[in-house]
């Protein structure tokens, strides 16, 4: 069997887009599966841009969710009030406490759902709260199922409790704070701060195809990067960068970005 290719993807992914605008044109609302954070970028770009007569939203459970459903809706359904109620119909938000006899990480929570045979698509963000308590998103259809079947991850035993739609889900420091000054908003020269690399280092994991800008793959060293954005460097880590503009007293950029951890 062949691998999709991204554009192909893509291709697949506009075209559900532009079947749920049509059913929105005709004052239906729908949602798609959980998307990654590319999807998710490419696909609210998209509905904005083609979508005149629709209005779309994203949702992953809490602030900051890396894995969306995005929901696109009729004009008329703009008012933020019927979101709520719809992001409820569609996601749920699951707490998972294990017995405390073992740290349980986020490969083993990820791991034990898909060794029910649930699809990745229908699972969102799993959160880890600490050595033995995590949060999922999923699906409101597949609650049940994983509140029955999920007795075990790793090799503890856990227990599940959904939780009310809109609780304030508090969690760890996910963020490790970077500050660093480059000579251009160059994608290499960026790199190089954040890796510690020499810029002919970060050079060639860029060329390497190796690092990822806002989840796309990039091997272009020039790039010039346009904060907000996401880099994720293979071997080095992923980096929220933040701001990259202010000018020094030596004409350099200040960089500030955040290290995930």
């Amino acid at each position: 069997m062949s691998m999709q290719t991204p554009s192909t993807q893509n291709e697949i992914l506009y075209a559900q887009l532009r079947d749920m605008m049509l059913r929105a044109e005709r004052g239906t609302w729908s949602c798609t599966h959980f998307l990654s954070p590319r999807e998710a970028r490419l696909s609210y770009d998209y509905v904005r841009r083609m979508g005149a007569d629709v209005c779309c939203f994203t949702e992953g459970g809490y602030p900051d969710a890396e894995r969306v459903k995005l929901f696109v809706l009729p004009d008329f359904m703009s008012d933020p009030a019927f979101f709520a109620p719809l992001a409820e119909q569609e996601l749920c938000l699951l707490r998972i406490r294990g017995g405390g006899f073992c740290t349980l990480s986020h490969r083993d929570y990820l791991g034990a759902l898909l060794a029910l045979g649930i699809e990745r698509h229908v699972l969102g963000d799993v959160c880890v709260l600490d050595d033995s308590h995590a949060l999922l998103v999923c699906d409101a259809d597949i609650a049940p199922y994983v509140c029955a079947e999920l007795t075990r991850v790793g090799k503890d035993g856990v227990k599940l409790e959904q939780l009310p739609w809109g609780t304030e889900i508090v969690l760890p420091e996910r963020y490790k704070s970077m500050s660093d000054t480059v000579a251009s908003a160059r994608f290499d020269c960026v790199a190089a701060a954040l890796t510690g690399l020499s810029r002919e280092k970060a050079q060639m994991l860029i060329r390497a195809g190796e690092c990822t800008l806002d989840y796309e793959p990039c091997d272009k060293c020039d790039k010039i990067i346009d904060p907000p954005c996401v880099i994720s460097l293979r071997s080095y880590g992923k980096y929220r960068i933040d701001d990259l503009g202010t000018q020094t007293k030596k004409g350099r950029l200040r960089l500030l970005a955040r290290k995930y951890i």
